[in-house]
């Protein structure tokens, strides 16, 4: 039997390539059937992106708390104070560019009350006011459904830890209900069984369990694990009370196991996507500007969707390189490690 591995740090971070990869595809093809129907159909399938950002994100801090306790306060002013920083970095490279070089101002996105909104969109809380909505950037949404799922985490993380798969229940029951039924919880009703399937899964340290349990099966695992990714892929259009998020978390989970059993093998395709996944949050804050706002008669003119997702996948890669530089030589990472540093009370210990 092979060697079991820990879901580590570069297992997690190859996770999220996988995902960047998807998430790509997606933006770029989701709304362009002219590029045939395997390209169309692939390219709404891989919304499911969105799922396994958020279970990882979940599994990403319950690891990150039972390797270090932190005080409640101190949770929140560590993870707060990441998101903030990147996002807000990113938004001013991006947005003076867009304004001034390619004439998307703050009046023309926003017809009434433009810098009011436009800093209401820079608290990340956006998606909750109506007349903003989306805003600037509609792919900054899910800043607003990341900031709310970690001030849910300590919650959610104490009580999977004493109830365990009991404590998946309540998220799973808002999931389920159809969409003329569905509870007025906006933006988050789709997404909190993922975060918690996440945190459940970190507890239980079930993905290397699984791991373990499905390498018995030898070469064999690898036909079950495309089969499960096929079956999510089936399930997710074909069945009406399971279609879109209420399959995802499952269907995002048989892709990260697939990955996990994949770059086990082949390592240079765990460091691969590894590098890709170091990526995901930069490139998730401004590959929109690329192919909606500055280039898109460019990107599109390219009819061959494999050598345009290349293209696109290349150039936002080195494009978040540079911007990885640049944060060392205007010292962010300095701000960061002062934010860290800043005396807080500590609370109540996230256990």
């Amino acid at each position: 039997m092979e060697k079991p591995a820990r879901f580590d740090q570069t297992a997690t971070s190859a996770a999220k390539g996988a995902a960047l990869l998807l998430l790509l595809w997606h933006h770029l093809f989701y709304q362009h059937s002219e590029y045939g129907f395997w390209v169309y159909f692939t390219a709404n399938t891989a919304k499911v992106c969105l799922a396994m950002f958020i279970l990882l994100s979940g599994y990403g801090l319950a690891q990150s708390v039972q390797n270090r306790p932190l005080g409640l306060w101190s949770f929140y002013k560590r993870r707060f104070s990441r998101i903030y920083l990147g996002y807000w970095y990113l938004a001013l490279i991006f947005v003076p560019i867009a304004i001034f070089v390619f004439g998307r101002t703050l009046p023309s996105v926003f017809e009434t009350q433009p810098y009011l909104k436009f800093f209401v969109q820079m608290t990340g809380y956006h998606m909750y006011f109506k007349d903003i909505w989306y805003g600037y950037n509609p792919t900054w949404w899910y800043i607003s459904l990341i900031l709310v799922l970690y001030w849910l985490f300590p919650l959610m993380f104490s009580a999977i830890k004493q109830y365990g798969w009991l404590a998946l229940v309540p998220a799973l029951f808002i999931l389920l209900p159809p969409e003329n039924t569905h509870f007025v919880l906006p933006v988050l009703q789709d997404h909190l069984f993922s975060f918690a399937l996440g945190i459940y899964l970190s507890i239980n340290n079930s993905l290397e369990r699984f791991s373990i349990q499905i390498k018995r099966a030898g070469w064999w695992r690898f036909l079950l694990l495309v089969g499960m990714v096929l079956l999510g892929a089936v399930l997710r259009k074909k069945m009406p009370l399971m279609n879109e998020s209420r399959i995802d978390a499952l269907f995002g989970l048989a892709i990260i196991l697939l990955v996990f059993e994949t770059s086990q093998l082949i390592k240079l395709l765990e460091k691969s996507l590894s590098f890709l996944g170091e990526h995901l949050f930069n490139i998730f804050l401004f590959h929109t500007f690329i192919i909606l706002y500055f280039w898109p008669d460019f990107v599109y003119s390219i009819k061959q969707p494999l050598l345009l997702f290349a293209g696109v996948t290349i150039f936002c890669v080195a494009l978040s390189y540079l911007i990885e530089l640049s944060k060392k030589w205007v010292g962010l990472a300095r701000l960061q490690a002062w934010i860290d540093r800043l005396p807080i009370k500590e609370g109540v210990k996230i256990i």
